[in-house]
């Protein structure tokens, strides 16, 4: 018979995936919303302005506003909870979205307007991104972390997918006002799942005063976790030669002479490829290691990245955002994962918000240089460097990056750990 102390396994087993199946689910229908307009905007922008540039720079806007906000997150985290940062975030992200929403009905979308719209909705997302990424250990047990992380950003990437496909459709059969609107409510959708989710309280020890104060402690904790620092410096040069070369889709496809549906086709495959890299992970779980992962995804962005901008037809552009999106899931998820359980819930939210910034903070850099030089010297050849670089990395990156520190395991081993 099973024992009293059996069944109260059970039933808490059954709970943790009950909050977890609803998490994952609240978490990708927004995220599908903001794929959706991550789709929308660079494709409003480069049909208003024809310009590279201020693709990057709208880019910039979403992703160094979210950068800005990370390290408040990290705090608010740290002295409250996901549950309750990722709440806020999603109100500033839905007025943001109406905002948009209300300059497409009106027709008065113009450049300056969408920049400062798009960066409040950053803010939302910066303090939304170190919620999301470190809210699954307050809801599993420390042995289930790693698979709930992998699930968590399974649903993710499946948001990347439909995000995408779903903008490619209603720009193409309604328009950018239909667009907004349902952003808009993936948000509310989110809210109402996150009403009812009720996640383990988790220790807030008392931080010292002060946002350098506070930071100061926590990069304290990080430097002497060679394994922290590793996911950190990995993951910033990804975002600056990797994943900013998604964000200037807009030109890529206008290279191929696609318009707004040809956006949403190459992100939804990009999507595609992340499906199929994240279900690799899963069914490989812990036979095969992160620092190999994130090696081959760096491959994979790489060889994606130049033929994106190198091959003779659209078909083939097709098949290089899949390559793509493998190459993204492999290094993202195994970053992830590798950063949760290296940490202790009393600096998890300022290590994430760090690493928040280091993963986010490459790409709107990235973008930004890259549309530049897009539109003085060509899309192509810019983005072929930031290939090759991710190849190269990936040949040489054990000297250079140190993959194989990916595979650490400190926490609780060092000064700080049981804090």
């Amino acid at each position: 018979m099973t024992g009293a102390g059996g069944l109260a396994r059970d039933d808490e087993y059954r709970h943790e995936t009950r909050t977890l199946a609803f998490f994952v689910t609240g978490a990708a229908t927004s995220n599908a919303g903001s794929f959706m307009q991550n789709t929308a905007v660079p494709f409003v922008l480069y049909r208003i302005t024809g310009s590279n540039a201020w693709v990057g720079a709208g880019v910039f806007a979403s992703l160094a506003f979210s950068v800005f906000a990370g390290p408040f997150a990290g705090i608010a985290i740290d002295r409250f909870s996901q549950k309750q940062v990722l709440l806020v975030a999603q109100v500033l992200q839905t007025f943001a979205a109406l905002g948009l929403l209300a300059l497409s009905m009106a027709h008065v979308l113009s450049p300056w307007p969408i920049f400062w719209l798009v960066a409040f909705g950053g803010i939302g997302s910066g303090l939304q991104f170190p919620a999301a990424q470190s809210f699954t250990p307050t809801i599993l047990r420390p042995e289930r972390i790693p698979r709930g992380v992998r699930l968590t950003t399974f649903g993710l990437t499946i948001s990347r997918t439909i995000g995408p496909a779903v903008a490619a459709i209603v720009l193409t059969a309604s328009g950018p006002d239909a667009l907004f609107a349902l952003n808009a409510a993936t948000f509310v959708v989110y809210i109402a799942i996150l009403v009812f989710i009720r996640p383990r309280p988790t220790p807030h020890s008392t931080m010292p005063a002060g946002m350098v104060r506070q930071y100061r402690e926590a990069w304290a904790y990080v430097r002497v976790r060679t394994g922290v620092l590793s996911v950190l410096w990995i993951g910033f040069v990804g975002s600056v030669f990797g994943t900013s070369i998604a964000f200037l889709v807009p030109g890529i496809a206008a290279r191929y002479g696609a318009g707004g549906g040809g956006v949403g086709t190459l992100l939804a495959f990009y999507g595609a490829g992340a499906i199929l890299g994240s279900l690799v992970l899963i069914s490989a779980g812990v036979r095969m290691p992160r620092g190999l992962a994130t090696r081959l995804g760096y491959l994979g962005y790489g060889i994606g990245g130049i033929l994106a901008v190198q091959a003779a037809h659209f078909g083939l552009c097709i098949v290089a955002f899949v390559i793509m999106g493998i190459g993204y899931s492999l290094w993202l998820t195994s970053l992830g994962t590798s950063l949760q359980v290296q940490i202790t819930d009393a600096f998890r939210g300022r290590v994430t918000a760090l690493y928040i910034v280091a993963i986010v903070g490459g790409a709107p850099f990235g973008a930004l240089i890259g549309g530049w030089l897009g539109d003085s010297i060509g899309l192509s050849p810019v983005l072929t460097v930031y290939g090759i670089v991710m190849v190269a990395l990936a040949a040489v990156g054990g000297f250079v990056l140190h993959f194989g520190r990916l595979d650490s395991i400190e926490i609780d081993h060092r000064p700080g750990g049981d804090r």
